[in-house]
């Protein structure tokens, strides 16, 4: 992880590669957004979605959101918010 980390921080191990994808945002009120998708019998399917930002009218809040998706198209939302 770096010296200086930001709000949010994204670290990714992939088969194949030889090194940690990661990353973050540059700015310091920056956010980020993920989309998981899988494979499955010649179909791609979305499965998480995830979304990290600083609040607009609570600067002092961090909130993630995301949502598990599954095969038959059922959602498992969630909602994190976090002080800073």
């Amino acid at each position: 992880m770096p010296k200086n980390v930001r709000n949010f921080w994204l670290e990714c191990e992939v088969d194949g590669r030889r090194e940690t994808v990661a990353c973050g945002p540059r700015a310091k009120d920056g956010g980020l957004r993920l989309k998981l998708k899988v494979r499955n019998r010649g179909e791609v399917h979305e499965v998480l979605l995830l979304t990290a930002y600083v609040e607009r009218c609570n600067p002092e809040k961090l909130r993630v959101e995301g949502d598990f998706l599954s095969s038959k198209g059922k959602s498992d939302p969630f909602d994190y918010a976090f002080p800073r």
